[in-house]
């Protein structure tokens, strides 16, 4: 009597560990963007915009910074990027 193995039990271990280290590189990029902060001329090149205007939308609420020292000021992530880290709409009320 001859026994034979079952060739689609290596092929299951070996997509199951593939399967792991994808798991392990794709946690591995994620970034805390809850403590991820831009300066306004960082979020004017994002926004594709002048600094004047993103002093514009800090004056008017759209944006809320957060002071660090006497003169830097920070714009968090999720100021200028939604949950799914697409753009904001700031100005909604923006003439067409």
């Amino acid at each position: 009597m001859s026994t034979f193995a079952n060739p689609f039990l290596t092929l299951h271990h070996e997509l199951a560990q593939i399967k792991d280290l994808l798991l392990q590189i794709q946690n591995a990029n994620e970034v805390d963007y809850k403590a991820k902060f831009y300066t306004r001329q960082e979020v004017a090149e994002i926004l594709r915009c002048s600094t004047q205007t993103i002093d514009n939308y800090i004056k008017n609420g759209w944006v809320e910074i957060q002071d660090v020292g006497k003169k830097k000021k920070l714009i968090n992530h999720y100021q200028i990027f939604n949950d799914d880290h697409s753009l904001k709409e700031l100005c909604s009320n923006k003439k067409a």
